[in-house]
């Protein structure tokens, strides 16, 4: 077998990938397309939270601390129960 010379390696080697560049290139540019695709998507559900909570926000911050006052009765009810039994 031959033995061929860096040249020569890469007179066959260059325009093989010189072939394939246009089918890597299309493949780079998907990849950048789909992430300004995600980041887009990111961005849009971020607008739409950040306007949810602006136009509900007091509602939202009532249901929790009522939900907070719930819990602090219910621990405190069996805290006492529990002090009465022993």
């Amino acid at each position: 077998m031959a033995q061929l010379t860096e040249l020569q390696t890469s007179q066959v080697i260059v325009p093989v990938l010189e072939e394939k560049r246009p089918l890597l290139q299309r493949r780079i540019d998907k990849a950048g397309q789909g992430m300004t695709e995600y980041i887009l998507i990111l961005a849009l559900i971020a607008l739409v939270a950040f306007g949810l909570i602006t136009v509900f926000g007091q509602q939202i911050q009532g249901m929790f601390g009522t939900a907070v006052n719930d819990i602090e009765q219910a621990n405190n009810a069996a805290v006492n129960g529990q002090n009465n039994s022993q």
